[in-house]
């Protein structure tokens, strides 16, 4: 009987320390995404010329509502976030490639994570320049409440 209940609460153990570790990989996944849907430009929906105002917000909901909480996707929205780098990029005639994302969980606060991009910067000519694009993000309850991109190199890198 003993061991049967010492079986029993290993088995709970593991079950609960799978959920956790679950939901940490979800929170990385939607950071993940999101930096894909910033980062990887041009996205053709976002410059679509002939939007009007609601359409553009229509197109941005789309793309990034669901992973925010409402609060953080306005905020989201007003620092532009969500076009900035596929207007610039547009703009000067080149292209964002992600190469590669890590996200990390911050150990003292587990809300927080930071993250890091590798990205190319491609040209017409078809030179490629790579740029890191260090940000970090807040998270709760699988949504975003925070993010900020530490962009200078890559605007930087774009306006060349």
């Amino acid at each position: 009987m003993i061991i049967f209940i010492l079986v029993w609460m290993l088995v709970v153990i593991v079950f609960i320390k799978c959920l956790a570790s679950e939901a940490k990989t979800s929170d990385e996944k939607i950071i993940e995404i999101v930096c894909e849907q910033i980062l990887d430009t041009p996205n053709e929906d976002i410059l679509e010329p002939n939007l009007d105002l609601d359409g553009f917000i229509d197109v941005l909901e789309q793309l990034y509502a669901d992973y925010f909480t409402e609060e953080a996707f306005k905020r989201f929205i007003q620092i532009r976030y969500g076009d900035k780098y596929h207007v610039v990029a547009n703009e000067t005639g080149k292209f964002i490639t992600i190469k590669d994302i890590t996200v990390t969980q911050d150990k003292q606060t587990p809300q927080s994570y930071h993250f890091e991009a590798h990205v190319e910067i491609e040209d017409h000519f078809n030179q490629a320049i790579p740029v890191k694009v260090l940000g970090h993000a807040t998270l709760v309850n699988h949504k975003i409440t925070q993010i900020e991109f530490l962009d200078k190199a890559l605007l930087r890198a774009l306006a060349q």
